[in-house]
């Protein structure tokens, strides 16, 4: 029973890992979208929610029920949606590395709630944290001290990438709860589906202008891709990783999760040939460690 018990927490550890680095992947893949072919980061953002809301739904048979419906249109609104075009917004100004780990400082705001609300972080672990995310922050942005050869990140990027950690925060906080009543998959699929739904006048306008002018030689490499972002990069991704969450520690989690900046530096650097400064890369590392202060600390104290 051990033996069961092992091999099943081993395999959903894979699947934490797995989802981690498509989410990685979709980050470079939605870059090459933008950059490459010119396409509006709204259409892509109703396109990835819609259509990946409903393989979704699809796998979680069914919607979420009338209970707390303010605070699951706060979570599927201003939250999961927030977090999408803000996220592809951000990679629209910058870049997928850039981008992932500016929304990785969800977790910083997130322990600030809970030590305010619950007090299940103590303060010495929640000063350490905040201090490596802002040094994490000032390096990737800076790239101190060698700023000249690094990539430059424009102010808005940067306010992108942080109302983007914000949104994130906002969604962890609020679909605590309705992920205890209807589960992981039904919360997100359903979010999925009114998110994309509040995107479909900004994102078909774009849409359609975007795919009346477009060459004919790039519909079946713009297809694809999308088609990647949508099944792999979202609802794959989406269902790996929330079906690990029963099996593996919050602190298997949180390094699995590293996965997805990792994948989005290294698909990023081989695609596009995007190369961030050494301290820049410092600066990656720095948010990553503000994580695992803060998982551990809480695991610790239970």
């Amino acid at each position: 029973m051990l033996q069961l018990f092992q091999s099943l927490r081993y395999r959903m550890l894979a699947y934490a890992v797995t989802g981690s680095a498509l989410w990685g992947l979709s980050g470079t893949v939605s870059s090459i979208l933008f950059s490459r072919y010119g396409m509006p980061f709204s259409t892509l953002v109703t396109m990835r929610m819609v259509f990946s809301g409903i393989i979704l739904l699809a796998m979680g048979r069914g919607f979420v029920g009338r209970r707390d419906l303010p605070l699951f249109l706060v979570f599927a609104i201003p939250g999961l949606f927030g977090v999408q075009i803000l996220y592809l917004a951000t990679i629209s100004f910058s870049n997928a590395p850039v981008a992932t780990l500016l929304q990785f400082l969800f977790f910083p705001i997130v322990a600030i709630y809970d030590y305010m609300i619950y007090r299940s972080l103590g303060l010495s672990p929640l000063i350490l944290a905040l201090t490596f995310s802002i040094l994490g922050i000032y390096e990737l942005t800076t790239g101190f001290p060698f700023s000249g050869i690094s990539v430059r990140i424009s102010f808005i990027a940067l306010v992108l990438g942080l109302a983007t950690a914000a949104a994130a925060a906002l969604y962890t906080i609020t679909s605590s709860r309705i992920v205890k009543e209807y589960g992981g998959l039904k919360t997100v699929a359903s979010g999925m589906i009114v998110g994309g739904i509040v995107s479909v006048p900004m994102g078909s306008y774009s849409g359609i202008s975007y795919f009346q002018n477009i060459d004919m030689a790039q519909i079946i490499p713009v297809v694809s891709l999308t088609l990647f972002v949508i099944i792999f990069g979202t609802a794959l991704a989406f269902y790996l990783y929330i079906s690990s969450m029963r099996y593996i520690s919050p602190v298997e989690a949180a390094v699995s999760g590293t996965l997805e900046p990792l994948a989005a530096a290294v698909s990023s650097y081989l695609a596009l040939g995007i190369r961030l400064s050494p301290m820049q890369y410092v600066g990656g590392i720095l948010i990553v460690i503000s994580i695992l202060v803060i998982v551990l600390a809480k695991n610790r104290n239970g």
